[in-house]
């Protein structure tokens, strides 16, 4: 995360544009799920676990925004105010659960970014003015993968802590990194 945050914070600087480019916003997230998830995993402490959960739901707040301001559901209105009140009932569920059980709340703001997305992509196409998706495909594969690694770690199949040669978590967390680097090109190209 943290040399991804490093590129991104790299090419928002490069770019001029401040916190209204992307590449910055998406660059600060990465830098901090790369904090607070090297304090979680040195600690592995309810504070560090929620900050480092927290730091991802920015990331699921910034997609539902992109995707709402795409469909046009943000004119005249503040994303700030927002975005406020959509990471603030995010962290009231984090607070609200234990366990595995709180990752549903990350996965819950890619779901409904997901769901607004084919909703752009339904409305762009019957209207024959397809946007860019480039950037669609590679953090769908990453996350996917990502995902996947997770499971296989967290209930033991594959990645048993005490016998292992691989760590599925560690490969969420690197491909899950990826993730910012693509969803910055995605939304860029918007």
């Amino acid at each position: 995360y943290l040399a991804v945050a490093a590129v991104l914070l790299f090419r928002g600087i490069r770019s001029g544009r401040g916190l209204s480019g992307v590449e910055t916003r998406f660059g600060i997230y990465a830098l901090l799920v790369s904090i607070f998830s090297a304090l979680f995993h040195a600690s592995y402490t309810y504070v560090f676990e929620t900050a480092d959960l927290a730091a991802m739901n920015l990331v699921g707040v910034e997609m539902v925004i992109q995707s709402l301001h795409r469909l046009g559901r943000l004119r005249g209105h503040s994303p700030v105010a927002l975005g406020t009140i959509l990471f603030s009932a995010g962290l009231v569920l984090l607070f609200g659960t234990r366990g595995a059980d709180r990752l549903f709340v990350f996965g819950a703001f890619v779901a409904v970014a997901l769901w607004l997305e084919a909703l752009v992509f339904v409305r762009e196409r019957r209207t024959g003015k397809l946007g860019k998706y480039r950037g669609v495909a590679p953090t769908l594969v990453l996350i996917g993968a990502a995902g996947a690694f997770w499971v296989l770690d967290y209930t033991g199949r594959m990645c048993v802590p005490d016998r292992h040669w691989f760590s599925g978590h560690a490969a969420w967390h690197v491909l899950s990194a990826g993730c910012f680097l693509t969803l910055s090109r995605f939304y860029r190209s918007r």
